[in-house]
């Protein structure tokens, strides 16, 4: 077995029984109710809400027997009051109760019954709560083909009814999946995603969650910078939200990566120690058990064995009574070492039979055995036909040697030589391409870090926004943030498609439009967009200053020239014609008094990135506002 690293965020992006039982609550007198049950009267409804509520404390206490009897007695109300509608927060906080106590079975039988009656009252988002639900108790007893089908059941729910946030959340957790099957490429591939998906829904609460998880993906990978460095950015955001718990598992992620990956063993120690004590405020004992199994790895190999001890039975001591069998394993593993490699072989011997009863008991021993007798067979009938084809062999072979002459000796050597040259041509190849490959991946992180880097400015001036009153100070920081996110959109194009040094014209211009709309919140006001764009390749020397050009232009339509109106028209053309890009941009609307006199530094702005570009610029205000701009100095990307 795999010595386990810092685990991924997976559970902290989804639990949230609380504000689930409060939804159904409030919604417990719809229309879905049957025509029998009544709406409950407050102080019933009061009443459930404090058993669930006071059930959900308990639970997280660690106080399982309790936490089951509120629930039970939540039930008996809803019975005797026929409120069949609330039967599935019961579920979920009996659900709840049992997965954070370590019982999965249990937990998903009731996160079953509460989705199905989340559906049954068409509340989509809960019912996705549940099958996520699902999905965490599963991946917490290492079944994780189970918890990946219920997460790609909670996925598809999401795309169906348009859950955008429970959509990323899912993601999350497919991606937690990857990495701890090993499959960090695809895992990696889905942080960044996420990442991404987070930024757009504004989501500074869950993006340090994100950010941290590519950590994770990067140090499995054996990248310590790249890991360091989105742990900076998952510790500024999770900061930022005063999340504790989160707090806690990025210094638990920052000593593993200096434990496994830099080997600073002082520094991880010093991580340890943060990521402990903020633990310790949490009655969810799983996350200090994998703590202190990483501490023990830790103290063992710089020669503590006593102290590596004192925390693998700590460990063992938090979760020997959970289902959390995946994580028993690792702890017997690494104290049947311990003991080993002192000589105490007995003491090594019951913990390796420790070791392997679980395993036996996790995998299928029937399965092993018939795998086992089929290896065996099929390894016996391979080495009868070996010896069956060498027979053949030497008989030809002996045919063959009186009939060799020296033509076929001179033959074999230059067959030889030319094998010898294949072979070093192929090895150089391989190395060509490995080497192109690292390069490829080198700028796609660059590109990454570029645009992460960008996003986090943009988040700034939306936070600096809300503390300004001044309208004026207001529009100008939306404005900036424009500007940045449209450089933010080329790095993204960048590293997302396979030509690192050119952006795609229309995939980027549909995007920087999209995003454009959606900032002057503009959806509902009739405004028609006529893009013309081809799929140029464009050089990032000339799309950035292009790029910019481009937003302040339509950022200008927007602001300024639907003002008295409702509705009108933006057109955006661009086309390539006698070695000169032609950019064409218009509005219909009426604005163009303001819009010449208000865009000063806009209008700035974009007339020296036109010098910059070797660009001639005209602007016509006969019917509305219209730009040509011609530009000679232009790159196409290689």
């Amino acid at each position: 077995m795999s010595r386990p690293y810092w685990i991924d965020l997976y559970r902290s992006a989804t639990m949230v029984p609380l504000s689930i039982i409060s939804i159904i609550l409030a919604c417990s007198g719809s229309t879905h109710a049957t025509s029998a049950e009544q709406s409950p009267a407050p102080q019933v409804r009061k009443n459930i809400q404090s058993l669930i509520d006071r059930s959900v404390q308990l639970a997280d206490q660690s106080n399982l027997d309790s936490a089951i009897l509120l629930n039970q007695a939540a039930l008996d109300i809803i019975r005797q009051e026929n409120l069949d509608t609330l039967l599935a927060a019961v579920h979920y906080s009996l659900g709840y109760a049992y997965d954070i106590n370590g019982h999965a079975n249990t937990a998903i039988n009731h996160y079953d019954s509460s989705q199905l009656q989340y559906e049954k009252l068409e509340l989509h988002e809960d019912a996705a709560h549940a099958m996520i639900g699902k999905g965490l108790a599963s991946y917490f007893t290492g079944d994780f083909d189970k918890a990946l089908s219920y997460d790609f059941q909670a996925l598809a729910y999401a795309e169906q009814y348009g859950l955008a946030q429970i959509k990323a959340n899912v993601l999350n957790n497919i991606g937690v999946i990857y990495r701890s099957t090993n499959k960090n490429e695809n895992a990696l591939e889905i942080y960044l995603e996420v990442v991404d998906m987070y930024h757009a829904l504004n989501d500074s609460v869950h993006l340090g969650h994100a950010y941290q998880n590519v950590a994770v993906a990067y140090n499995h990978m054996g990248n310590a910078d790249s890991s360091l460095y989105y742990l900076d950015s998952a510790l500024y955001f999770q900061t930022f939200s005063r999340d504790t718990f989160e707090i806690a598992t990025v210094h638990a992620a920052y000593a593993d990566v200096y434990f496994r990956t830099v080997r600073d063993f002082s520094k991880s120690r010093h991580h340890l120690r943060i990521a402990e004590s903020l633990f310790k405020l949490f009655p969810d004992q799983n996350f200090l058990g994998k703590l202190y199994l990483l501490w023990g790895q830790l103290e063992n190999e710089d020669g503590h064995t006593s102290q590596a001890l004192r925390y693998f039975n700590e460990g063992i001591g938090l979760i020997e009574n959970t289902d959390r069998e995946e994580m028993l394993m690792d702890y017997y593993e690494e104290i049947e070492k311990v003991y080993f490699n002192q000589g105490q072989t007995s003491q090594a011997y019951e913990h390796l039979k420790k070791y392997l009863d679980l395993y036996k008991k996790i995998q299928n021993g029937v399965r092993l055995e018939a795998i086992e007798e089929l290896q065996t067979k099929y390894e016996t009938e391979k080495k009868e036909q070996e010896i069956e084809l060498l027979n053949s062999r030497n008989a030809i072979a002996e045919v063959q040697l009186s009939n060799r002459n020296r033509t076929l000796i001179i033959l074999g050597i230059g067959l030889l030589a030319l094998a010898v040259l294949l072979f070093w041509a192929l090895r150089l190849n391989k190395r060509l391409k490995k080497v192109a490959s690292e390069k490829d991946t080198l700028l796609k992180e660059i590109h990454h870090r570029v645009k992460n880097n960008l996003q986090v400015v943009s988040a700034l001036l939306t936070l600096q926004s809300k503390y300004i009153k001044d309208q004026g100070a207001i529009d100008a920081l939306q404005r900036g943030q424009n500007r940045v996110e449209s450089m933010a959109l080329i790095h993204k194009n960048l590293y997302q498609h396979e030509n690192l040094k050119g952006v795609d014209t229309r995939d980027y211009l549909e995007r920087l439009v999209e995003h454009l709309v959606t900032s002057y919140q503009l959806d509902d006001q009739n405004i028609e967009l006529e893009l013309e764009v081809p799929s140029l390749n464009l050089d990032v020397d000339t799309m950035i200053p292009l790029g910019l050009i481009i937003n302040e232009l339509i950022s200008n339509s927007l602001k300024h020239a639907f003002k008295d109106r409702n509705g009108g028209k933006i057109i955006v053309r661009l086309k390539e014609e006698d070695g000169q890009l032609l950019l064409h941009i218009a509005d219909d609307g009426g604005g163009v008094k303001d819009q010449i006199q208000t865009a000063n530094f806009g209008q700035s702005l974009v007339r020296s990135l036109v010098r910059r570009l070797n660009g001639e610029l005209k602007i016509n205000t006969e019917d509305g506002y219209a730009v040509d701009l011609t530009i000679k100095d232009y790159k196409r990307s290689a």
